[in-house]
């Protein structure tokens, strides 16, 4: 028969100096592999919460093995925090997107009725730009790629001759004073703005708009047939309202349609 183990013997397992040594090693592993597994789309979280509660545990009891557990618990630690980091950037760059593309897609193929008071006084009737394509710029002041994409929206709109409305969901007097230091310095955007809450401004299809900056394309008929949502280069915005017809060949859905003749297109998103 083989003999007991002997619990004092140092090399033993059973051995507590020995057990807490060996739990020790394997959380300074866990926790030096969850940095690089951080990497791989987040899987650094499991190495990084396993090292966190081992060696939580051995320097709870103490020995020699306690150093090595503390490397392993800030190892661990860093490695979920960046596993976490990774997993909100693919979250808010992958996923979010394509569910909010989900939600804007029911609105392709609705006809936009409206008329607008801009921050500037100017009035804007749908019916008056029967014949002419339109792009509804959903922005905010605040919205970092919504500032990026002003650029080639004025561009457009000078060169192309599409007619861009700004729309926002702010305070009208924020935005016009936010407009006039804007222009002071000759930046835009040059095109109209409009300013007020979604259920003032008594356009439907606003009520789904989650992402900044959400386009909407629509063509003569005001029927929406394309949303672009996120930053886009200028000339990925021509290449968009160029291909929407002025005019349909088929009747315009109703406010309440939720068919999808086009598929709105991503681009990248307000975090």
């Amino acid at each position: 028969m083989p003999e007991a183990a002997d619990p004092n013997n140092p090399q033993s397992m059973n051995n507590p100096e020995t057990r807490g040594r060996a739990q020790a090693i394997l959380a300074l592993c866990l926790g030096l592999s969850s940095m690089p597994c951080a990497l791989v789309v987040g899987l650094g979280i499991l190495p990084g919460i396993a090292a966190l509660a081992i060696g939580s545990r051995v320097n709870a009891r103490g020995g020699a093995g306690r150093p090595l557990a503390l490397i392993g618990m800030s190892s661990g630690l860093l490695g979920t925090l960046a596993s976490s980091l990774v997993l909100l950037i693919l979250f808010t760059s992958i996923i979010l997107p394509r569910l909010e593309l989900g939600a804007a897609k029911a609105n392709v193929g609705r006809e936009v009725a409206f008329t607008f008071t801009t921050v500037a006084g100017e009035t804007l009737d749908s019916k008056a730009l029967d014949g002419e394509r339109v792009v509804l710029d959903m922005w905010a002041t605040w919205c970092g790629p919504c500032i990026a994409t002003i650029p080639a929206l004025d561009r457009l709109a000078r060169e192309e001759g599409v007619r861009v409305i700004g729309v926002t969901f702010e305070d009208p007097d924020q935005v016009a004073d936010w407009l006039r230091a804007r222009r002071a310095r000759g930046e835009g955007p040059h095109y109209p703005v409009v300013a007020g809450s979604r259920s003032s401004l008594g356009v439907p299809v606003f009520a789904s708009v989650d992402a900044l900056p959400t386009l909407f394309i629509l063509d003569g008929n005001q029927t929406i047939q394309e949303i672009l949502i996120g930053s886009h280069t200028y000339e990925n915005l021509r290449a968009a309202v160029l291909a929407v017809p002025l005019t349909t060949s088929t009747p315009a859905a109703s406010s309440d349609s939720t068919s999808t003749p086009a598929s709105p297109t991503e681009g990248t998103p307000d975090p």
